[in-house]
């Protein structure tokens, strides 16, 4: 299957930004949560407590939207919409290149060993709309 998104696009998430992720609260409220993330292969992954109110959400409902910003000019972005998993396989891996990414190698593996009871939020988007070189691309998944 063809990636939804652009080799352009791709490059951007490539860069280090702040996510924000948000669910659906107990009473049907969005519930918005700063994160980190990791895109490869058409997915997102982060990590959270396994208490984390986040986690608690996407156990109860699935559907989840994640917006990725620039903070300068020309303001970039990527929002997505998709459903996602709870799971616990791969954490370790996953919640290390994640913290590297963000604080460097050695911070980032220091602070990484600190996050063992971790679980892992996959995201697979349904819907994407990015905005990169002035352009607004949409792209949603064939079989939606």
């Amino acid at each position: 299957m063809a990636s939804v998104i652009d080799a352009e696009a791709a490059a951007f998430l490539a860069e280090v930004h702040l996510a924000h992720l948000v669910t659906v609260g107990v009473s049907g409220a969005p519930h918005v949560a700063p994160v980190w993330y990791h895109y490869q292969d058409d997915t997102f992954e982060i990590f959270a407590g396994p208490e984390a109110v986040k986690v608690r959400n996407i156990r109860r409902d699935s559907r989840v939207a994640l917006s990725i910003a620039s903070e300068d000019e020309p303001y970039r972005y990527v929002l997505v919409e998709g459903i996602a998993r709870i799971g616990e396989s791969g954490v370790t891996q996953a919640v290390s290149a994640i913290s590297v990414r963000y604080l460097g190698v050695e911070r980032g593996k220091r602070f990484a060993q600190t996050l063992a009871s971790s679980v892992l939020i996959t995201i697979n988007p349904r819907r994407l709309v990015t905005r990169i070189s002035c352009e607004i691309l949409a792209a949603e998944e064939a079989s939606a």
